[in-house]
């Protein structure tokens, strides 16, 4: 499947979301989707790792794992007291954060090789 056009005439009907007359593209919903998945798995993995090396309660790193993640700027106070790997967690989440989701994603998963790519040259019709 190469474009969300295949992807529609497979599900039709199905997932077509209309707001206010109006139909969002499945492609939109999907990459909605993606972004809302990777999210919340960059912050699970992001809270797992931290309540596994720090004593700090499970809201505290939530909401610092979340500021992070977000690049909010907000912090209930105990990053000064994390140790250095607690420290780099939560850089590597404001990192993601800043550079998004997605764009993170992107990176570590495209695998595809290099393709041959063929130049044309310029014809003026």
């Amino acid at each position: 499947m190469e474009n969300a056009d295949d992807l529609d005439s497979i599900f039709g009907e199905i997932f077509k979301i209309k707001l206010m007359k109006r139909t969002i593209p499945f492609d939109r919903v999907i990459h909605a989707m993606a972004n809302f998945t990777f999210y919340f798995l960059i912050l699970f993995l992001g809270v797992f790792f931290l309540l596994s090396i720090e004593n700090f309660s499970f809201e505290a790193i939530f909401f610092e794992s979340a500021s992070a993640l977000g690049t909010v700027g907000l912090s209930t106070g105990i990053t000064a007291s994390l140790s250095g790997l607690g420290k780099f967690v939560i850089i590597i989440l404001m990192f993601i954060g800043r550079i998004g989701p997605i764009t993170f994603g992107i990176v570590l998963l495209n695998r595809r090789k290099n393709r041959n790519i063929k130049e044309y040259e310029d014809i003026v019709i």
